[in-house]
C-alpha cells in the first residue's frame, strides 16, 4: 500500500466516525479491512532450504493498522489480562467471503501494535458480517473479562 491510499483509508476511517472510545470497561475502535489469512504466506526456496515468509499484502496491512491505531489514539499498553473481542466485519463488496480468514491477520496486527500482550489472554472472540463499506472495514470492541482488573483498559495509556 502507498503512504497516499494509507492516509486516505485513516481519513476515511476518522471521517466515518471511527476512534479510539471508552465504553464502560471496554474500548472501541475500527481497523482497516485485512487480507485472507489463506494469502498470509508464501514459499521461498526450494528443497530443504525452502521456508514461508509473509506476504508484502501483509506486511502493508500491519503498518496501516498501526497507522489508524495511533491516529484514534489506542492505548498501547499491551494488555495482559482475560478479554474478549467483539468484531463488526464491514466488506469492502459482496464477493463471498469465509469470515473466520479475518480474524488472524487482524488480532495479530494488535498484537504487534501494543494493544495486546499476546492473543493467548483472548477468552472470548466473535465476529459478524455487517453493510458494504469502501474499501472495507473492521469495528472492533476489547472488553476486559476480569473483575477487579477492569479498569486497566482504561488506564493503560502509556504516560498516564
Amino acid at each position: 500500500m502507498s503512504k497516499g491510499s494509507t492516509e486516505l483509508a485513516a481519513r476515511d476511517a476518522a471521517e466515518a466516525g471511527a476512534g479510539s472510545r471508552p465504553v464502560g470497561t471496554s474500548l472501541a475502535f475500527t481497523m482497516p479491512w485485512p487480507p485472507s489469512v489463506n494469502s498470509c504466506w508464501k514459499p521461498v526456496g526450494r528443497g530443504k532450504s525452502s521456508r514461508m515468509m509473509l506476504t508484502p499484502g501483509v506486511k502493508a496491512y500491519r503498518q496501516l493498522a498501526w497507522y489508524m491505531l495511533v491516529q484514534q489514539r489506542v492505548p498501547r499498553g499491551r494488555l495482559a489480562q482475560p478479554i474478549a473481542i467483539s468484531i463488526v466485519a464491514h466488506p469492502p463488496d459482496l464477493r463471498a467471503r469465509d469470515i473466520d480468514n479475518l480474524l488472524k491477520v487482524s488480532i495479530d496486527a494488535l498484537t504487534l501494535a501494543g494493544v495486546l500482550e499476546d492473543d493467548k489472554w483472548i477468552e472470548e472472540l466473535s465476529i459478524r458480517r455487517a453493510s458494504v463499506v469502501k474499501d472495507g472495514l473492521l469495528r472492533v470492541e476489547l472488553r476486559t473479562t476480569g473483575s477487579a482488573a477492569a479498569e486497566q483498559l482504561l488506564l493503560v495509556r502509556e504516560g498516564a
